[in-house]
């Protein structure tokens, strides 16, 4: 059922051949025989066919191009080249959480809420989603974060950036946390940002308004398990004055409703000066990002592991196995049966908020008993 891996052979071939793949689409240098489809070998063939929305741009960043690229040099129009970094990729993550952990004081079994999460390994190691690399960058980021090597972490965060685009919202909380404790590096940091993603992108900037195409009609048009979302497009759709703008109203709604989470985070994290607070923010921003989002495969969820470990949620890992019912959507469309799929949506989804409600209200109602505590004391999982 998997086809993503499929454009990253296309793409990684497109670029190996000298060609920008920001210009045109899989569909269009099949029909008109251009690279990478210039000749109509076997394997030009099965690649193109199994690609999904091949009419599409490819959306993906320059840094996941160049991993596409060093794939296909590898092992050319197979996958074994890409099998092999997303080991190497799932080595690195396990090593940046256990020296983390180490560095919390906190027990190395934490490590196991990613390395046996059966989401993790579904996606990764089994449908081979480019995903694995930019949740290798945020652990990195982590690592980078308790140490306080504030140039490492901004360099791990842009090269995030690089794999899946979404990182760019956890720079700002980096800069806020960072800011009290070192100014000038964080200033540093905000140009190497820049610097890094700039020089990312030169090599392809040839596509012009090409560039960002692809990314513009997934975020535009694409929606896929959605869970807020599909609530709100539902009630725009109902009310007849809003119902012929339904799509565009309820894509600005959730977007209003992620930045005010996204400033309260700010807001909050302004006043804390312990790196569990900058991981805590993290994770929120990343999981209101995922629920409010129009699309929510469930590869996207795996972004939220690196910082799971030091905030283990019981409703998100609740979450990490409920989002499996995504993949019954198959069956169902197999069957003729397309609509059946929005039940288990709300099954999905329902569960996960009533036990994300229950859990909020009993860390609400321990909240006095730790009021002794002072607010600069970690109150993390130890030992």
């Amino acid at each position: 059922q998997e086809t993503d891996p499929y454009r990253y052979v296309w793409d990684g071939q497109t670029v190996l051949k000298g060609v920008n793949p920001y210009v045109h689409s899989p569909k269009d240098s099949f029909w008109n025989q251009m690279i990478p489809a210039e000749k109509a070998a076997e394997e030009v063939i099965g690649t193109f066919q199994k690609i999904n929305h091949a009419g599409i741009k490819t959306i993906y960043p320059p840094l996941a191009q160049g991993f596409f690229v060093l794939s296909q040099w590898m092992t050319p129009w197979r996958l074994d080249g890409w099998r092999f970094m997303i080991l190497l990729a799932e080595i690195g993550i396990l090593t940046a959480l256990v020296f983390s952990l180490k560095k919390f004081n906190l027990r190395q079994e934490w490590l196991a809420l990613y390395a046996w999460s059966p989401l993790v390994l579904k996606e990764f190691s089994n449908s081979l989603h480019l995903d694995v690399f930019a949740v290798l960058f945020l652990a990195l980021t982590v690592r980078a974060v308790i140490s306080q090597r504030f140039l490492w972490a901004f360099a791990s965060l842009t090269f995030a950036a690089g794999i899946k685009l979404f990182s760019i919202a956890l720079v700002p909380l980096l800069c806020v946390w960072g800011w009290k404790k070192a100014p000038k590096e964080i200033l540093k940091g905000g140009l190497l940002f820049v610097a890094i993603l700039s020089g990312l992108y030169l090599p392809f900037v040839s596509a012009g308004s090409s560039l960002f195409e692809g990314l513009q009609r997934f975020v535009g048009e694409w929606q896929v398990n959605a869970g807020v979302f599909s609530l709100i497009k539902v009630w725009f759709l109902r009310v007849e004055p809003f119902a012929i703008h339904a799509e565009w109203l309820s894509r600005t709604t959730v977007g209003a409703l992620f930045l005010i989470l996204f400033f309260r985070t700010i807001k909050w994290l302004k006043s804390q000066a312990a790196p569990e607070a900058f991981l805590k923010s993290c994770l929120g921003v990343v999981a209101s990002l995922f629920f409010l989002a129009p699309t929510g495969n469930p590869w996207y969820f795996t972004w939220i592991f690196p910082f799971l470990a030091f905030f283990p949620s019981r409703a998100l890992l609740l979450f990490s196995g409920l989002v499996f019912l995504y993949y019954l959507d198959f069956y169902f469309t197999y069957q003729g049966m397309p609509r059946n799929f929005k039940i288990l949506t709300w099954i999905e989804y329902g569960i996960f908020y009533l036990f994300l409600g229950g859990e909020l209200w009993a860390k609400n109602r321990a909240l006095p008993s730790l009021s002794r505590w002072s607010t600069k004391k970690v109150l993390l999982p130890t030992r």
